[in-house]
């Protein structure tokens, strides 16, 4: 039982780790459209599953943050940490700090906090 278990896992990382971000993102949206839909998707699916797609959309969220987030990218220099070195969940969690208040938000222009350097809706 534990064998067939392991190789369905397998298989299911296998296709879902495969599967490009936008075309996750896409099909969330349309889920999103119909709740019953979410309902029966989330009755439906794999704990393991939602956790791995999770933790896809979690790790391209970083590497959006440190591309286009100034304080994030000076943050990140700051620590030696290369957004390139960060290509799975256990590499962000045992090598990005945390963030907090006194290391991140109060050492940066409220600017450098948002993305692009702007403050939505300002020049």
């Amino acid at each position: 039982m534990m064998a067939a278990a392991n190789l369905r896992w397998k298989a299911i990382h296998s296709v879902y780790s495969r599967i490009p971000l936008p075309v996750l993102r896409w099909a969330i949206s349309q889920a999103r459209k119909n709740p019953a839909k979410i309902e029966a998707y989330l009755k439906s699916t794999d704990t393991a599953v939602a956790q791995l797609i999770s933790k896809r959309f979690a790790l391209a969220a970083f590497h959006r943050a440190a591309e286009q987030v100034p304080a994030y990218r000076r943050f990140l220099e700051s620590h030696g940490v290369l957004p390139s070195d960060i290509r799975t969940l256990q590499d962000f969690e045992e090598k990005v700090p945390q963030c907090r208040r006194s290391n991140y938000i109060r050492e940066f222009p409220i600017r450098e906090l948002c993305v692009g350097g702007r403050l939505p809706g300002a020049g």
